[in-house]
Order: C-alpha cells, then structure tokens, then sequence
C-alpha cells in the first residue's frame, strides 16, 4: 500500500511516490534534519521476516555505500523503524536514458559525453571490486545540467544474495531474479543488455558490466536495441547467437572506436575487453593515429600520350581479363584458420618474476616457447605434452630471448651477466655483463641489442665486449630494442616518466644507427615488435594493439586497433615489459593476466581459519600491516596507501600519488612510512597516520628505495635500496630528527633485503641471495656481524613478531615457519617449525616483503587469501595462439 503524503520515517517525511517494483517502493521524501530531498526505497516485508536475510542484505549495503563518485547515485544509509526497512538514496532529479532513448537516437557527441560519464563510474566500482551486473538505461539517470548517474551499483547483487538464491543466480540478474518480476517489459528491459555468461546463468564478472555498456552506447548511437526480440526467449537466443546491425553504426564515427565497441560486445569473454578503462582511452581518441595528407597539385595541360592512353588500356584490358580467366581456374591457397589453445602451468611449477621483467618467449619458428620458473627455464614444445626443464638454468635469471635459429635461448643471470644455453640443456656461455637489461632481443645478424641505464647496447653473439650504439638523452629510460629489416634502424621505446604508467605514455620510436635520426611512430605504448606483415604489435596497458606500418616510408599509415586483451604487464614499482611474444611464421604466446580480488583471513598457528575479516571488502590488497594495538591494518591498493578498521571496515585513504607501497606503522600507530615515487625515483615518505599534514621525504638515495619495518622502539626505519648498478643494500635512517641521512648497515655481494629489528634493537633479521637462493640470517647490530642462519632450504618474507619469534615462507610461499629467537643474555635461534601451508598470496614481482603478518602474541596470523573465482585461484595459463597472422591482417589491413 502506498504511502501517504507527510507520513514519517524517522527524520524523513514523505512527498511523493516515484514508483514501485518487485523490490519495493521508492518514494521522494524530506530529510527533516539535514534540509534535504531524498530517495527511500521501503524494503519488501520478506526483509523484515528473515533475520539471516536482511544481515546479508546490509553487508551489501555498507559495501556499496563506499562509492563515492560524482557519477554514481549514492546510498545515505540503511535505516529501520518498528515496521519497515529503508534504504535513503541520493534523489536525481532528471529523467532515466531510457526515456531520453524513447525520443529516438541520441546525437554522437552527447552520446559518447554520456558514454564517458557512465564508464568513468563503472572503472570506480570496479576499482573496488564492485560489478553492477544490470547495467541498462533505466538504471541511469540525466541531469538537466548535463551530469550522468548510475543507479542501483550492485543492488542486483545485494537484493538477490539476500533473497537466498544460489552463488550462481546472486551473480546475475536473470529471469528468477526480485529486479525482473515486475512485469514483462522490465524482463525484456534487462534481458537485453544481459551478457551471454549471464543468459547461461553463469557468474558475472566485471566484463559482464563491459557488454552492458557495449549494449548502451551502441543503442544510444543508433537508436535501436543491440539485441531486440517479440520475448524473452527472442531476445536471449538474440544475445547468445546473433550479431548486433552494425550497419546501423553513424558514418562518422572513428574506426578504433567502432571496433571498440564491438569488442565490448564479443560473445567469448575471453576475447572481450576486458577493462573499462581501455573504452574510456578510445573514447578520448587515444588510439587514433594522425592521418597523413598528399597535398594536390595543380592541374597542368594534357599531353599527347595521355590522350591515346584509352587505346592503350583497352588492349591491356583485353588480355588481363583472358589473363584472370585462366587464373580463377588455378586452385589458390587459402589462408590458415587461427587456432587458440590454453596452457596451463603445472601445479608443481611456481613462475618467477622476480626482476619485474618479462617471463615467457617463444621461438621465431613457433613451434616451442620457454617460461621461466623458480626451477629455471621450461621449454614447451608444440610437439609434446609436457614441458622439459632447461639443464643448467638453476639460477636466478629473467628476460628469456631465443636465437634466430631457435637453437639457443638466452637470458640475464643475477650474477651481473648476459647468458645464452644450448635448449637442449648444459652449460651456460657468458657473453658479457650487465646490468638487469630493459628488453633483449637476438638480432639476424648474429648480434644482441639490449637496454641499459646508458642505452641499448649491442654485443656479438659469441660474446665481447658490449659497445653503446643508441645513447639515452637526459632523463630518458629505453627499452625493448629490435633491429629492423633494414639492418641500420632500431624499433625501441623511449620515456622520461617516472611514474607507475611511465610505460603507458612513453613513445615508441625507430632510430637510425649511422645518423641518429629518431622518428616517432606511436605515441603512448611499449615493447613495441615489428613483424613481417608490415604491423608494429604494441603493450598498452593489459592490452595489444596493432598498427599497419610502412617501412620505406618509416611510417604508420592507419589508427590502431586492439588485438588482444588480458595480457599480463611485467609488475612492481620499477617494472618493464609485457608478457607476450610473436613468431616469425606468426604464432602468438601471451600469459594471461592474473590481477584479482583478495580477502583479509586470520588464521591460527595450525593453518585453521580463525577468523574471516567480512567489515573489509575483497580488493586488490598487498603489504597488510597491523597497528600496534591491533585494530586496523594498513594495506597497499592500486599503488597508494590505504588505512582499515577491522572491526567496522571503516575506510582512509593516506596517499593520492598512484606510486605509493610498503607502508609501517610507527610504534604509536600514530605515523606512517612508505616507500613513494611521487618525485621520480621511489625514495622513502612518512605522514600521521590519519591522512593529517603533509607527506615528508626521508631518503634521497637514488634507485629504488623499499621500506622494511619500523624499529619496536621508534627510532630506527629499516630500508634497502636497489642502486642503478650492483646488490641491494640495507640502510637504517635515524627517526629522532628530521635532517638524519641514512646509514648504511649492511653491504653485501648479493640482495639483503627485508631488515627486522629484534624487541631490544640489538640485532637484525633480513633476507640474502648469497647461497644463490634466498635465506633468513641474523646479524648483530650495530656492528653487522656474527651472521646466523635462521631458515632451512630457502625462505622468504621474514617478520620479527613481537612474541620474539621469527616467521617466514618457504621459497614458493605455500609454508608458513616459525623459529624461536632468543636475544639474551645471548643470541640462541632454534629450529624452524611448519605451522601450515596453503595457496595464499604471493607478491608476482618476488617482494622480499611480507604478504602476511602476525598478531602481537604470535597466535595468530593475518593472511590475503584469493577471493573465490577470481584469477588468483587458478593456475597460471599461457595462451597460444597459431597462425595469429590471418587475424591480424583481417583486423589491421595494411594499404
């Protein structure tokens, strides 16, 4: 029964009602005490009678009410009174896009400012692990002022767990859902903007909201439905088999966006984009390449020759068409069809990234690729079932490359030097020294170019010594470098950011080796490869693009078009590269992406769960690390720092800069360090802890600098830095006044990393590589000697826990140690002890950095667990892709 007019909840008195559904009534109302308009959404009485039920629905609720984004409507609050629940929503005055669209096909500026405004408020929930999952005009709004908001974010989620349905149907609004059981043209409504995952029933995912918005902005461009149907069933057999009228699409609109939004309407998942953010770049025209104009000449007088040329041509005619007759009988070759086809990592290989740099290659013939493990390099025939390990790559070693001949493969060893390895197994050859190369590549000639801090470097495959062949300007970083066909040019990426995205904006150039010409291709993108087929394949983002390319003319002569999504960057703060390679006969490996949503779990000394931390939304957390009386935990999220309550899942956010990690607390809890690269390099930063006063610099060290830990006594920060050239070293800077410089503790022939404070400051847990694997040792401090070895067979992560005992992880982090130390009257280090193990999170980029840490007692450990179904909880997966060459030509035609 409707309610009626100056009828009051709480402080809220109602004006009006806006409309009913399934899911209740919505009613304007008056906040009495606030002097504002709202919307109440009164809650069914199937709420009110179901405890269980409406406790799940308010978990959805305060998850939901995080938004906070000026294109989404917001939620006030969930409140109750003796009869009724409610929720109070922002109230938008304005009519839905439905009823804009009813008026017919919207103009392609207004539509795509729209589009803009709608993506922009998906890429925020989905930045917080939020999908929408009925993402359709109805639930968007329109200002008279031209702003745009998204109703409902998550409340097909919310409403449907509440009602009880199973994991699957809570996924997606399908036909059982309360959102669609208010009559036949709601059904219609939301079946047509469904994904075909969601149609089968099947989980939604942040790419469902991708088809969804595909579905909006295709409508509002032409006016009419993707997927129209007389019914339900019509208008799923519509989504699941049909394609949408792409005739329909306006004339003008640019290519790269148009097939954009045909990515976001692909039917296999796998292949959609997987990213709104990658939309919003083309609606901004990042892609677009700058057309190059011929300009006309004028027009001279005829000569005789010209004028006989139609006697001429008439001949010619006359045999090409006796010519093309014969040849239409000639049987022609078709092309290949591309086949795709998943490996998946076996469960007993862990893959290695610890130098943030590439992982996988693949022969230039296509038939075999190399992946490289904690165990060394696998080499994966096409021919055979299983992968080999390459004998005598036991060593730490990144950026795989193979020779030309596909007899070799090389790679940088740890040891400071440039390999390469019969792929059948045996002794490593030495070719010269290096530094940790950005990009390599085996060149036709025999030769090998590789990136340096100085430049690319080029040096004879048998080895030698290196020589500087392209230098870096002031400030410039290179990477990725190939000689070109032509054997006197260089196809590199160039940037001077020094951001988190430096990659992302950095330009992709061919510079000449005799004179030193650099001409820009590409702007915005890296790892850059050119292939036969006259295209230049390129990272940007997850994602691969590709661009026609003339090479007489050292010219792109068409926009660029997405190729492949889902592709995983090389990750970490000083990261370069992505993980994908092309053959020369045109087969394409990738690893797929692998970012996913984690979860804040306790667990007991024996690996049991003690406690599920449901106030804390699943995210994309690192680094957690409790305060010092255990009521919050501070975490790293999508490069910045953010602060949690446990108890309530309250939420702050410490820095804004995108290129912030590795937070501790101060003994007080009332101060913050981290590590930051919101100058350039990442230096050492702290701050009060409730976001107050401005960030303050500690280190100017140069290279990367990592925060460790916060001394138990606040006085001493522990930090190590990686130089440009050489081990990381372990630094510690004095707390006591502003102006203290760091003070180097310990330098070694190899990485010391993740330095740890015993109680009484007297002596320091870290981690070393001078075994050739990495190892926990103890060492005296100040005086940095009398080294112990705490850990047995490798370890990783170590954390001095404030009950004295020293915890770590095994090398593949599936087992968790614990080591009792004691400090005095004398250093005593008893014998490791496996408490547990399981598949919890792994920092990629080999972070000495715990992904865990421990309450003040030592009884519990507080662990980032994978959210169910997300990447995390599967294997790595390589994806192969043969005779990838016919698609790109299809998709990318050169002139």
């Amino acid at each position: 029964m409707a309610l009626s007019r100056g009828s009051c909840f709480g402080a809220y008195e109602i004006v009006s009602l806006l409309g009913s559904g399934g899911m209740g009534e919505v009613y304007r109302a008056r906040d009495t005490k606030l002097g504002r308009d709202v919307a109440l959404k009164i809650l069914p009485d199937a709420f009110i009678q179901d405890p269980e039920r409406l406790a799940r629905f308010r978990r959805e609720a305060q998850l939901l009410a995080s938004l906070n984004h000026p294109h989404i409507g917001a939620i006030y609050g969930l409140e109750e009174t003796a009869s009724r629940q409610f929720l109070i929503l922002e109230l938008i005055d304005g009519e839905s896009l439905a009823q804009r669209l009813a008026r017919g096909r919207i103009p392609v500026d207004e539509a795509l400012g729209i589009a803009r405004q709608v993506g922009e408020a998906v890429e925020a929930a989905h930045e917080k692990g939020i999908v929408h999952r009925d993402l359709k005009p109805a639930n968007i709004a329109l200002t008279a002022d031209g702003n745009v908001k998204v109703l409902d974010f998550g409340l097909a989620k919310a409403t449907e767990a509440a009602a009880g349905l199973s994991a699957d149907l809570a996924n997606s609004p399908t036909i059982t859902s309360p959102v669609m059981m208010t009559g036949i043209g709601t059904i219609l409504g939301t079946a047509a903007y469904m994904s075909p995952e969601q149609a089968k029933g099947k989980p939604a995912d942040k790419r469902s909201d991708v088809w969804a918005f595909g579905c909006v902005l295709y409508e509002m461009l032409t006016g009419k439905r993707a997927f129209p149907g007389e019914d339900v069933s019509d208008v799923l057999a519509s989504v699941l088999a049909r394609e949408p009228d792409w005739a329909l699409m306006p004339a003008g609109l640019p290519p790269v966006l148009r097939s954009h939004i045909k990515r976001c309407l692909e039917k296999d998942r796998r292949r959609r984009i997987r990213d709104i953010g990658d939309v919003l770049l083309a609606l901004d025209g990042a892609f677009e390449v700058p057309s190059t104009h011929v300009p006309l000449h004028a027009s001279v007088a005829e000569p005789g020759w010209r004028r006989a040329l139609p006697i001429v041509l008439t001949a010619i005619a006359a045999v090409l068409v006796t010519a093309l007759s014969a040849w239409r009988l000639w049987p022609s070759a078709r092309p290949q069809p591309t086949n795709r086809f998943d490996y998946v990592v076996p469960d007993n290989q862990t893959l290695a990234n610890v130098t943030q740099r590439p992982v996988i290659a693949i022969s230039p013939d296509g038939r075999s690729f190399v992946y490289q493990a904690m165990e060394g390099l696998y080499v994966r025939s096409m021919e055979d079932l299983q992968p080999r390990l390459i004998r005598g790559t036991a060593e730490n070693l990144n950026s795989p490359f193979f020779s030309p001949d596909g007899q070799w493969v090389g790679y940088w060893a740890s040891s400071g030097q440039l390999k390469k390895i019969s792929v059948g197994g045996g002794v490593p050859v030495t070719l010269c020294a290096a530094t940790i190369p950005s990009g390599v590549s085996w060149a036709p000639d025999d030769t090998i170019l590789f990136g340096q801090n100085t430049g690319i470097m080029r040096v004879s495959a048998n080895g030698g010594v290196p020589q500087l062949v392209i230098r870096a300007g002031d400030g410039e970083q290179m990477y990725g470098p190939q000689l070109m066909p032509d054997g006197g040019s260089v196809l590199l990426s160039v940037t001077k950011d020094r951001g988190p995205a430096r990659w992302d904006v950095a330009q992709i150039v061919v510079q000449s080796l005799s004179s030193g010409k650099r001409t820009v291709v590409v702007e915005g993108g890296s790892a850059a490869r050119y292939v036969r087929t006259g295209h230049i394949i390129y990272a940007l983002r997850d994602g691969l693009l590709g661009v026609p390319f003339d090479l007489n003319r050292l010219a792109v002569t068409g926009g660029a078009v997405p190729l492949v999504q889902d592709v995983q960057r090389s990750v970490g703060v000083s990261a370069t590269g992505s993980n994908f390679g092309v053959s020369d006969q045109g087969t394409l490996v990738y690893l797929r992406g692998s970012a996913s949503l984690r979860s804040l779990v306790w667990l007991d000394r024996h690996g049991a769960v003690a406690g599920r931390i449901e106030s804390i939304p699943p995210g994309t957390y690192e680094d957690p690390r409790l305060s010092p009386d255990g009521g919050r935990v501070l975490v790293t999220r999508d490069g910045d720092i953010w602060v949690f309550d446990l108890e309530s899942g309250r939420s702050s956010r410490l820095t804004r800069d995108g290129s912030s990690h590795m937070g501790v607390w101060d003994p007080s809890g009332l101060q913050v360090a981290y590590s930051s690269a919101r100058k350039g390099n990442l230096e050492a930063w702290v701050q009060p802890a409730d976001g107050s006063g401005t960030p303050r610099q500690l280190t100017q060290l140069g290279g990367q600098v990592h925060v460790d830990s916060w001394s138990p006594d606040g006085r001493i920060l522990t930090l190590h830095q990686h130089p440009l050239e050489g081990p990381a070293n372990i630094f510690m800077r004095p707390m006591n006044r502003d102006d203290q410089r760091p003070e180097l503790f310990f330098k070694g022939d190899f990485n010391a990393e993740g330095a740890h404070l015993s109680r009484d400051g007297r002596f320091v847990t870290y981690l070393s590589q001078e075994t050739g694997q990495r190892e926990i040792y103890i060492r005296r401090y100040p005086e940095a000697n009398d080294q112990v070895t705490v850990s047995v067979g490798g370890g990783r992560e170590p954390v001095w826990a404030a009950n004295g005992d020293v915890f770590y992880r095994s090398l593949t982090g599936e087992h968790m140690f614990a080591v009792s130390v004691t400090t005095s009257p004398t250093l005593k280090v008893g014998t490791p002890v496996e408490l547990f193990r399981g598949h919890y999170y792994v920092a990629p980029t080999g972070s000495p950095r715990a992904q865990y840490d421990v309450s003040a007692n030592g009884q519990r450990i507080l662990m980032l667990a994978a959210t169910e179904g997300t990447a995390s909880s599967a294997r790595p997966h390589i994806v192969v892709v043969q005779n990838w060459f016919t698609e790109l030509q299809q998709r990318v035609p050169t002139r």
